[in-house]
């Protein structure tokens, strides 16, 4: 086995270009790195230390991609790569992530390992806590004896991987030589890398490359917040080995597929609440490459598949018991060569009882994003995934599994990334019961309807589903501790007889849930409603929940608790407890709903699919490490493919710029008068979507990014990439106009320009990209599509959102250090002004950029921003929300007098039209 074929072999695959083959060949291939050394940043000693881990010709781009490994001493650097692009012999684009004085770095330090491959195996498997199921047996070896493949030792989902690897430490100041183990194991769905010191064998770096994104950040409605917690998950069951993949396929391999009809929230609808499911003949024929669909969907280059939802791209199934085989596909209505999966859905109902329809639209959604994708440039050479390859390069033998109603976890979805040529996996889940079916007012007619209301965890005996519905008036709870003033319920009722057989309202806060839980039932409670104490508050921050649902849970489960709870947020529980305490009767039911499937979120599963296209194209196809930095923008991308695909192109007008676009609305139980679980909806208003570069580095409740303590700041860097994205699609449809056959990449229009140019961009960027060196990667694209046409519009929108021509980025491991800039560069003007466009900016934007000083302060305290004209309010606020002053800031400065205060943490809230900022303030 070789890890890369050797230069001449790999490189004299031949590529067909749309006019003529095109033959690239080794020597031709370095002599070009060699005559461009210089613009490469390449020196004689770089010309010695690097091969090419990668390389194909580009039929989108009609160019030669090549991905330049760094070595030292014949070994590879860890993600030192050199992507390149060269078009007609020319130079075009070039982004690099080598490892500079690789010498230096790595002086002193063997350059032999002291220990085996197998045994740096065996020690990543006891760093995971892994039961290896049998003896550690070496299948292949690279040539050059340092890489090595195992089979999955009953623990891996694809044979396990063991490269000999320099791997930059101290922050970078020094190189080690490790053993780098990479397996995607069977039990959950981890995708980890470990380096292992290859003296020592200690463990000196440890990444889990899975894609496990943070579903439930933030419930957002224009009018109304409503954030949300992550859902616990549960313990996977234990895994055993895996079978092959053809584990209840329905093989025939005897006839041909001549069509098949699919039962599905079809494209480009986003979930049920935008289009009733329908029967779809051949859905791959809205593709205009049919490349992308050569053996349609059922089939691959070997066998047809008529008893289950397999193919030569998708192999779709439910795994409730998470052991990550498959225990259900549904088969085909009726036989070959005619198929047809048209599975009725109840979305009412229990999707358990049958997931066929969820299974299917799964299938059909995926199938949609590699065809989609395909046709945009991810094709076999640039290392798609898919079980055969048909000789146009790249390797095969990884179609992705996509696991539908996956029983690890609730509320979440994920997508593995493995290099090509090993199969990757997208788990789908079920989500928690909608949190606007859950609790309803019947009384009074003031607040009568649905409130958004989480149920608790504390119990397996407390479920509403066990109870049935329940309806009663609402009793406030009056602590025994303190009758007149509190309603914790953290000591008895004072108030017993007349909660006895009601439900009992309590406020959150002081003692645990279960001390709540307990309280109330001894008083004689059919179920409480525990409501948020905290303020309004516009983001989560670590330590003002404000506005959120929070899952009410215990560790261990509390089982002797059996009355029923929910939680309500601060509005609903404001507005509430007001009624009660004026004896406004308030009246209540309780109702038992459903888990959702999130298999019929199409934003769900287009984004997961779309980190598998992510990390295959960064750095290339032989490298899935690439998108593991701090500031990497991987969620938007995601997130723009969920747009890109779930926007009606047919209909769409260019006034849809300002439309909100929600992501995963459906999977978290909202309706479409809701903007999504992103902390603001997508769109080109600033007072809907106000992200910008500056607002990672000043928002104080965005916290730097940690892999181990706080891997959800990439979620933010992902909204802000995502919307500039969005913003950037709308700049090119407004001078292209709209291509309505969106899955015809030969067909002009601004949202195909846009796609290209993303597709293309991930291809040339650096290893580990932040958000600069993404954005010089969409310019390099536009140069390699399109001759840099249309640099204006992309300049435009990135420097709308702070990412203009004098951006900085600092650390691309960072997501605090980056410094925004709203200028465009020489020659590129706004055309309705003619001035730059950091002119023009609205004043909300402008705005987010405030200082506050000194901070740290003892005794007073200037806010200041530059140029202000508008009127604001400034508000001084507690840590759990109080408001201890307000302000009005006319001007560039306004200075507080905090020397009243005691010691502590405090916030300013700023507001003003479209805007709402918030900055902590520490009071020494």
């Amino acid at each position: 086995m070789t890890r890369f074929i050797t230069l001449t072999s790999f490189l004299c695959l031949l590529a067909i270009a749309p006019k003529a083959q095109t033959i690239v060949d080794a020597s031709h291939l370095k002599q070009l790195v060699t005559k461009n050394a210089s613009a490469l940043n390449f020196s004689k000693a770089d010309l010695e230390n690097y091969r090419i881990a990668n390389a194909y010709y580009d039929e989108t781009a009609e160019a030669t991609m090549a991905y330049l490994q760094q070595t030292y001493k014949g070994i590879e650097v860890y993600n030192a790569i050199t992507a390149v692009a060269f078009k007609n012999d020319k130079l075009i684009s070039v982004q690099s992530s080598k490892i500079e004085d690789a010498a230096t770095k790595a002086k002193g330090a063997a350059s032999k390992p002291a220990i085996t491959p197998a045994a740096a195996l065996s020690a990543a498997v006891r760093n995971l806590n892994l039961n290896l199921l049998r003896p550690v047996l070496m299948r292949s070896h690279s040539d050059d004896g340092q890489e090595f493949e195992y089979d999955n030792l009953g623990i891996a989902l694809n044979d396990i991987t063991v490269r000999l690897m320099w791997t930059p430490v101290q922050d970078e100041k020094k190189l080690q030589l490790t053993w780098q183990v990479s397996l995607l194991t069977l039990k959950g769905n981890d995708s980890w890398q470990l380096h292992v010191n290859a003296l020592s064998g200690q463990i000196v770096r440890k990444d889990n490359l899975t894609s496990k994104c943070d579903w439930a950040i933030a419930i957002h409605q224009p009018k109304r917040n409503v954030y949300c917690y992550p859902v616990e998950s549960f313990d996977n069951a234990k895994a055993t080995s895996v079978d092959n993949a053809n584990t209840a396929a329905g093989v025939t391999g005897l006839e041909s597929v001549d069509s098949a009809k699919y039962n599905v929230i079809a494209y480009p609808f986003q979930d049920p609440n935008y289009a009733a499911p329908s029967l779809q003949t051949n859905p791959w024929t809205i593709n205009g490459n049919p490349k992308a669909y050569t053996k349609k969907w059922d089939s691959d280059n070997i066998m047809d598949y008529k008893d289950s939802l397999k193919g030569n791209n998708i192999f779709a199934y439910t795994d409730r018991n998470s052991n990550n085989k498959p225990d259900f596909s549904p088969p085909s209505q009726t036989p070959l060569p005619d198929l047809t999966w048209n599975y009725l859905v109840d979305f009412n109902a229990d999707p358990t009882e049958d997931p066929s329809f969820g299974i299917v639209n799964l299938f059909y959604w995926t199938n949609l994003m590699h065809d989609m994708s395909y046709d945009y440039g991810f094709d076999e050479a640039a290392g798609n995934m898919q079980t055969a390859n048909f000789s146009r390069g790249g390797k095969q033998k990884d179609l992705v599994l996509a696991e539908a109603m996956d029983g690890a976890d609730t509320s979440n979805a994920n997508f593995a990334p493995t290099v090509d040529g090993k199969q990757s996996r997208l788990q789908e889940f079920l989500w928690r019961q909608s949190i606007l079916k859950v609790l309803k007012f019947n009384s009074p007619l003031s607040f009568k309807g649905s409130k958004p209301a989480s149920e608790s965890n504390v119990s397996n005996n407390n479920k509403i589903a066990q109870k049935g519905i329940i309806t009663s008036d609402v009793v406030l709870y009056k602590d025994i501790l303190h009758p007149t003033d509190s309603s914790t319920a953290c000591g008895g009722a004072a108030n017993a007889a007349q909660i006895s057989g009601k439900i009992a309202y309590i406020d959150r806060g002081s003692c645990p849930f279960t001390q709540k839980f307990h309280n109330a039932q001894t008083a004689g409670a059919k179920a409480i409603i525990v409501g948020n104490v905290a303020p309004n508050d516009p983001r989560y921050d670590g330590t003002n929940t404000g506005n959120f649902l929070v899952i009410m849970s215990a560790t261990p489960l509390d089982n002797t608790i059996t009355i029923p709870g929910v939680f309500i947020q601060y509005d609903t529980a404001t507005k509430l407890k007001n009624n009660l305490i004026n004896n406004i009767v308030s009246n209540a039911t309780l109702t038992p709903t459903p888990m959702i499937d999130g298999d019929v979120d199409n934003t769900i599963a287009t984004h997961e699919y779309t980190h598998g296209i992510s990390n295959r194209l960064t750095g290339g196809a032989q490298t899935v490490s690439c998108l593991n930095n701090g500031e990497q923008p991987g969620e938007g991308w995601s997130d723009y493919f969920a747009l890109m695909m779930t926007t009606n192109w047919k209909t769409a007008k260019v006034s849809d710029s300002s439309k909100p676009r929600t992501i995963g609305n459906y999977a978290a139980g909202l309706d479409t008068t809701y903007g999504g679980i992103r902390i603001y909806p997508y769109s080109k208003l600033f007072s809907i979507d106000p992200w910008t570069y500056d607002s990672l580095r000043l928002d104080t409740s965005i916290h730097e990014y940690n892999a181990n303590t706080n891997p959800g700041a990439i979620y933010y860097t992902g909204e802000l990439w995502c919307s500039t994205l969005w913003d950037m699609t709308w700049n090119l449809i407004k001078t292209e106009g709209i291509n309505k056959t969106f899955f015809k990449a030969t067909v002009a229009g601004g949202n195909t320009t846009a796609m290209k140019l993303v597709i293309q961009g991930m291809k040339l960027q650096k290893c580990s990209p932040g958000c600069i060196d993404a954005r010089n990667a969409i310019l390099d694209a536009d140069t390699l599509l399109y001759g840099g046409s249309h640099g204006s519009e992309i300049w435009k929108a990135f420097a709308r959102r702070g990412m203009g021509y004098s951006a900085t980025q600092g650390s691309n491991q960072k997501i605090k250090d980056g410094m925004g800039a709203y200028n465009l560069p020489p020659g590129v003007t706004n055309p309705k002004s003619n001035k730059v466009i950091a002119d023009k900016l609205p004043d909300a934007f402008k705005q987010t950029l405030a200082q506050v000083s000194p901070n740290p302060t003892k005794d007073h305290v200037t806010i200041t921003i530059p140029g202000n004209t508008a009127q604001l309010n400034v508000q001084l606020l507690s840590n759990t929300g109080a408001v201890l002053g307000n302000y009005t800031l006319n001007g560039a400065s306004l200075n507080i007098d905090v020397s009243k205060l005691s010691a502590g943490i405090y916030n300013i809230l700023i507001t003003g039209e479209n805007l709402s900022s918030k900055y902590k303030l520490v009071v020494q």
